[in-house]
């Protein structure tokens, strides 16, 4: 077929919509099927909303893992919460059942908290501070002067039951008083119970007691430090009149003996002397078992403890006689005395015995944790009375010599 147009510009002319390019209709969003808009959402978006999601990675800590863990800590704090509740529990009441009797007197002076002290080092509760607490959450609790009978182990609130019930009365037991001055050694102890006359025990068995290596004290020395042969004991037995009572073990007494020495030195503050003196508590033991013996007034133990300090500092031997008496045992020293070979000679070693040398009192004691201030290196005795007169200076102190000699204190 052929076609046939009229030549440009020529023929019938053609509206303008008949001239616009020929284009599908495209219908109405709203016109459209439901099938042909769901194909139309998958053309622009291929895949589900949750498939572009990237997928999480746990690794071994997985959420059953973590669950696990969590139990595991959850589970750890329990055990702890109830060991904490049972120990606290046991504190205040002691597993077991409580046994024995123990008989404890106190008087109108004695506090709240001297009271717990007592009654924990006795074993009568375990735990002193879990007693006050426990008292000051009742409110407290009164008390009258007089003897109280306990036993050991008991749970808290059972002794405050027989503070409240008040004293008892107790049948006075017969009593033997045993009196230890300042300055004796452990075999003059040993003298003066054999002195004593009528104790339960004779003086061989307090001796034998005494043998023992089971006895505590907060201030023993290192087992190390006491030489073969010497005392473990000198200087802890406190110097003090102690009231033996009938049918008392000789052990019984040693053992008040050295807790005695325990709570004077702890309050006059040995356990804190390195940071008073610079010296561990034994040490200062030594040094004023040294004072008790040299220092014959008050006056004078401060001054001779200064002379020895600043003789250890400079590493001056002390030479103290009294240290070489304790080494020989013999009252009168010699000139051979004085060259013994043993390291209580402080005639010739310098520093610090290793033992005390006899049991000090708590003015010497107090004296060595608080030495007086001064220069002083010698003293010697110059008055009746035993007391000294200190020098610096080698010079003065051979003047004070003399004056030693003339008076007939010096030979």
């Amino acid at each position: 077929m052929t076609d046939v147009r009229p030549p440009e510009g020529e023929g019938p002319e053609v509206p303008d919509f008949l001239r616009a390019p020929v284009t599908t209709a495209q219908p109405d969003e709203d016109q459209l099927s439901l099938i042909e808009r769901e194909r139309r959402r998958r053309e622009e978006w291929p895949t589900e909303w949750w498939d572009e999601i990237p997928e999480r990675r746990y690794g071994w800590l997985g959420t059953p893992v973590a669950l696990l863990v969590l139990f595991v800590i959850l589970g750890a704090f329990l055990f702890a919460g109830y060991q904490a509740y049972r120990w606290g529990n046991e504190q205040l009441d002691p597993p077991g059942d409580p046994t024995g009797e123990v008989i404890l007197t106190f008087g109108d002076g004695d506090t709240a908290s001297h009271i717990a002290d007592e009654l924990e080092e006795q074993g009568i509760i375990p735990n002193a501070s879990f007693y006050r607490w426990y008292v000051r959450l009742r409110g407290g609790t009164g008390f009258q002067a007089g003897d109280y009978a306990f036993q050991e182990n008991m749970a808290t609130w059972d002794v405050i039951d027989v503070l409240a019930a008040g004293p008892i009365q107790i049948a006075q037991a017969v009593t033997f008083p045993v009196v230890f001055p300042e300055g004796l050694t452990v075999d003059e102890i040993v003298g003066r119970v054999s002195d004593a006359g009528e104790l339960p025990y004779t003086a061989f068995e307090f001796e034998q007691a005494l043998r023992q290596t089971d006895y505590e004290s907060e201030f023993a020395p290192p087992p190390a430090r006491v030489p073969e042969g010497a005392e473990s004991l000198e200087g802890l037995l406190f110097p003090d009149t102690y009231a033996v009572q009938e049918g008392e073990s000789p052990t019984l007494l040693v053992e008040r003996m050295l807790r005695r020495f325990d709570d004077v030195a702890r309050g006059l503050g040995l356990n804190a002397s390195r940071d008073l003196v610079g010296y561990d508590p034994y040490d200062v033991l030594v040094i004023a078992s040294m004072i008790e013996e040299e220092a014959a007034t008050p006056e004078d133990r401060p001054l001779i403890a200064r002379v020895i300090y600043n003789r250890l500092e400079v590493g001056e031997p002390l030479g103290i006689d009294a240290t070489v008496i304790y080494a020989t045992g013999d009252n009168e020293i010699t000139v051979s005395d004085l060259e013994v070979e043993s390291p209580y000679n402080t005639r010739r070693f310098p520093g610090i015995p290793p033992t005390p040398i006899a049991s000090p009192g708590a003015a010497s004691l107090e004296a060595a944790l608080n030495p007086a201030e001064g220069d002083w290196f010698f003293y010697v005795r110059t008055e009746d009375d035993g007391g000294h007169t200190f020098a610096v200076t080698l010079e003065e102190h051979n003047a004070n010599v003399e004056i030693c000699r003339e008076r007939g204190f010096c030979g």
